[in-house]
This record gives C-alpha cells, sequence and structure tokens, in this order.
C-alpha cells in the first residue's frame, strides 16, 4: 500500500475536466486507487465519487494506491501526479 498527499491549487478545486482525466488514467491500473478527503474516501475510479466530494482549492486529498508490487504502486503514483500537475487542479 502507497500513500500520497495532493494539495489542490486549482481555484475551482477539483472540477470535471481534471476529476475526468484522473479517472481516465486510474481505470488503466489494475490497483485499487482510494481518494480520502476529511472523513470521506471514494474510489479514485469514479468520476461521481470524485466529483460528489467538492474539494476547494488549497484543501488536501490523500490517495491511497493498493497493488500486487511496490513497483506496480510507484509507478500508478507517478502517472497520476503527472495527470494532476498536467490538468493544473
Amino acid at each position: 500500500m502507497l500513500e500520497f498527499k495532493y494539495e489542490i491549487e486549482d481555484p475551482s478545486g477539483i472540477h470535471a475536466r481534471a476529476a475526468g482525466l484522473f479517472v481516465r488514467e486510474a481505470v488503466k491500473h489494475p490497483c485499487a486507487i482510494h481518494v480520502m478527503y476529511g472523513k470521506r474516501e471514494v474510489d479514485g475510479k469514479s468520476l461521481l465519487a470524485l466529483m460528489g466530494m467538492k474539494v476547494p482549492c488549497g484543501e488536501t486529498l490523500c490517495i491511497r494506491i493498493d497493488g500486487k508490487s511496490q513497483e506496480e504502486e510507484e509507478a500508478t503514483k507517478a502517472e497520476l501526479l503527472r495527470i494532476l500537475q498536467q490538468s493544473r487542479v
């Protein structure tokens, strides 16, 4: 299991385009991906669940990746971070 934090920098918070890009990347990986914000935890491969979190700018997400190996988890983390930074969430 691998966990990392990511601070939302976009003034709009998590919006549809960024959430869609995140989910599109997440479903490519066999790992289980969970996104936590406050007391909520959702499936990172569900667009509606991710959008429903309504995370505003300046807040921090905790993203947990459960894969079969550390290498698989690290590769998934790298791709998800690339998408988050590329979409400037």
